[in-house]
Order: structure tokens, then C-alpha cells, then sequence
């Protein structure tokens, strides 16, 4: 995104973060609304809500010490620069915290046009899918059959973009709320059926 559109994005950040701060005041809001700013600064060639969606999928599988080796291979960078650490730690707890409580704040909610919150949602959904495929490889996610079914409708979230023209559909803002209950309500079953494996 070109800088005026990511400063108006870190507007609409903190302005949707502002009441949820008030629960998880432990997080440095100035962080949070940096991350954005960060990709950009480390080259990353992908957008909030992919990364977004890739780190929740992450520490979904509960990878512990593995986590921070999978995200930096999927962010195509390696830094010890202690702000960029930083900032990725304190947004990792906030999304692990969201995660714990079930309480997502996704970035897609951010867009302004339900078409718009409609694609990120896919995208967001696509790079969940790309982190679960890629624990489900390393054998990080158990051969379940729950699981699997629902990837498989997850990876058809996530290509909506690619299959349906969102100018034909009718009631989208109808279709986005069922999506994303969708989506957040077994991105929670995921978080919990990996939690009882690790137990």
C-alpha cells in the first residue's frame, strides 16, 4: 500500500482498537498500530490481513519454540533489530491473548466497503489455510478428520475471489457475517482441538 493509504489504515487501527485495549492493557497500543507500518519496512510481500491470518494459523498449532523459525520464514526476513523483535512479540501476545479469550479482531473487520472486507476476508482466510497446509506437512496438525473438513472449506473461503463475482452476489453484507462466523468459529475449534493434543 502506498504510505497514505497504510497511515489512514493505522488511523482505523487504533480507532478499532481503542475499546479493546481496555481488556489487554498489559499490549502497547503503539506497537499494534505500527505493525502495519513494519511489514513495509522489512520488505514483506505481504499484505495485514495475510500476515494476520498466517500468524493465527501459527499459533494456532502451538508450535512454542518453533513459532518465531516459521513466522520469520514465511515474513522472507531475518533481523535482530530489537524495535522490529519487539513489535512482532507484543503483536504475537495480542493475537494470542484474542486467540485464548475468543474474542478475534481480525484486520479484515478494518475495510471499508463490504466488498472490500469480503476480499480480505479471503485473504486473510488463504494465508490461514497456507499455515495450517504447512503444519499439516511438518506434521504439527494430528491426521484429523474435523480438521480436514474444515481446511477444505477454508481453502474455499480463502479462493472467493477467484470463483464467485462479488457484483452478482446479493445480500453480501448477509454472506460476509455468515463467512466470517465461519471462519472465526473454527479458526477457535482449531485453537482448541490443537491445545488438548499438546496437553
Amino acid at each position: 500500500l502506498h504510505y497514505p493509504l497504510r497511515r489512514q489504515r493505522q488511523m482505523c487501527i487504533r480507532d478499532s482498537f481503542k475499546c479493546l485495549f481496555c481488556n489487554y492493557k498489559d499490549i502497547n497500543l503503539l506497537n499494534i498500530m505500527n505493525f502495519d507500518q513494519l511489514l513495509e519496512s522489512i520488505g514483506c510481500p505481504f499484505s495485514e490481513h495475510e500476515v494476520q491470518g498466517y500468524m493465527i494459523g501459527l499459533l494456532s498449532q502451538n508450535l512454542k519454540n518453533n513459532y518465531k523459525t516459521e513466522l520469520d520464514t514465511y515474513l522472507k526476513y531475518s533481523t535482530n533489530d530489537t524495535k522490529c523483535q519487539e513489535t512482532i512479540n507484543q503483536y504475537t501476545i495480542f493475537l494470542l491473548e484474542m486467540l485464548t479469550k475468543k474474542e478475534l479482531m481480525s484486520s479484515y473487520e478494518n475495510e471499508n466497503s463490504i466488498e472490500e472486507r469480503i476480499l480480505a476476508l479471503a485473504d486473510w482466510t488463504r494465508h490461514f489455510y497456507m499455515s495450517m497446509s504447512v503444519g499439516v506437512e511438518k506434521r504439527n496438525i494430528p491426521n484429523d478428520m474435523e480438521i480436514q473438513n474444515i481446511m477444505f472449506n477454508l481453502d474455499e473461503i480463502g479462493n472467493i475471489n477467484q470463483k464467485y463475482n462479488l457484483n452478482d452476489m446479493e445480500n453480501n453484507e448477509k454472506h460476509y457475517n455468515n463467512i466470517k462466523e465461519y471462519v472465526e468459529e473454527s479458526v477457535y475449534r482449531v485453537f482448541d482441538i490443537m491445545r488438548k493434543k499438546n496437553e
